[in-house]
């Protein structure tokens, strides 16, 4: 069954992962200065990135937590557009992020409302812990933290609160550390986006942690 899940969540991924993909085609998003950067390529790495975290998150969660799919295959995905964007130019998107960022909210008290396995309180408690931890670095740093990633943090810890804190707690944990890893890796540019660790590390949680 496992298996069947997913194939199939690898099938879904794959699809809205070369839509996304296609997308990014020619940067878009781009703004002002970034418009004359050198572009990234095709990045297929796009595709496989989604089909792969989405299969994660279904085998995961379904059968048993299956209506959390509602909530993290979104954040994974749109998690994934933005990620893009943060690595070519260091910005999140409110285009994408608030859309998504309702979304979320919008689920779940839904789901909250419906089923058993969402508990909103906890859900809209990681949200605001996580964002506002991130706010507080946001004005510590002098605005080196973009307020971006503070939306991002905010976004995450909602999803990740969905499940529990305790998963909020993990995704902090994994981003942050990931983050300082990478600092020390030599590189081109004088600074990391944040955005890719924040979604990175809640998939990498919600798939190991998503069952308990």
């Amino acid at each position: 069954m496992d298996v069947l899940f997913g194939l199939t969540g690898a099938a879904a991924g794959a699809v809205a992962g070369e839509l996304i993909r296609r997308r990014l085609s020619g940067s878009p998003y781009r703004l002002g200065e970034e418009v004359h950067q050198a572009t990234l390529g095709p990045r297929p790495w796009v595709t496989a990135v989604a089909a792969a975290a989405a299969a994660a998150l279904s085998v995961a969660l379904a059968p048993d937590r299956w209506p959390l799919l509602v909530v993290a295959v979104p954040v994974a995905l749109g998690g994934l557009w933005l990620s893009a964007v943060d690595l070519d130019v260091n910005r999140l998107p409110d285009r994408v992020m608030l859309p998504l960022l309702v979304w979320v909210m919008a689920s779940v008290v839904g789901l909250g409302l419906l089923t058993p396995y969402v508990p909103i309180l906890s859900a809209f408690a990681g949200g605001a812990t996580f964002g506002g931890f991130l706010w507080v670095l946001n004005i510590a740093s002098a605005g080196r933290l973009g307020f971006g990633d503070v939306k991002a943090g905010a976004l995450v810890g909602l999803a990740a609160g969905a499940f529990s804190l305790h998963l909020v707690w993990w995704v902090g944990m994994l981003a942050f550390t990931g983050a300082l890893v990478a600092s020390h890796v030599p590189r081109r540019r004088g600074s990391i986006p944040l955005g890719p660790f924040l979604f990175a590390s809640y998939v990498v949680a919600a798939t190991v942690l998503g069952r308990s």
